[in-house]
């Protein structure tokens, strides 16, 4: 095996909390869909297709290393929200924890002196900036616009 076995390790979770938050953005996706808002829908359904390829990403370079890949079970997510702020809240606060734990994977390589791995992570610790980056900006339009203004703010993601 080319890598550390701690960065192995808590690359295999990884996989489930990228998992995890595919579901998330595909729960929040439908509920944005029920109440008629497409393109926050349509926002968050491709919030979701880049979290499996995050997963796919990581499965793919622990095979590469030759390392055991061990999907973890995942929770299921939220699946109500009673406004648009509430899901796009939860989808900040869950693109923050997700880069508490891609840090701590790196700081773990560091510790192993696994470059590879080290190397690897840089890619997800750049992507991370631009998903909490956009997860704030989507809840600080939501907050600035108040309730019941979704279908005015969504008309700026058809933008992006």
């Amino acid at each position: 095996m080319l890598i550390g076995k701690k960065t192995h390790q808590l690359i295999n979770e990884q996989i489930g909390h990228e998992f995890f938050a595919m579901s998330s953005y595909y729960a929040i996706a439908a509920y944005f869909d029920s109440e008629g808002l497409k393109i926050f829908a349509d926002y968050y359904y491709k919030q979701a297709d880049e979290e499996k390829v995050h997963g796919q990403k990581m499965i793919k370079f622990l095979s590469d290393a030759g390392a055991d890949v061990k999907i973890p079970a995942i929770p299921a997510p939220k699946a109500v929200y009673s406004t648009g702020v509430e899901a796009a809240q939860a989808a900040l606060t869950h693109e923050e924890k997700v880069t508490e734990l891609i840090c701590n994977i790196v700081d773990a390589a560091r510790g192993e002196k696994d470059k590879i791995s080290e190397q690897f992570m840089q890619w997800f610790v750049a992507e991370q900036l631009e998903e909490v980056s956009s997860a704030n900006d989507v809840l600080a339009l939501l907050k600035k616009a108040g309730p019941g203004k979704e279908f005015m703010v969504q008309q700026f993601l058809k933008h992006d």
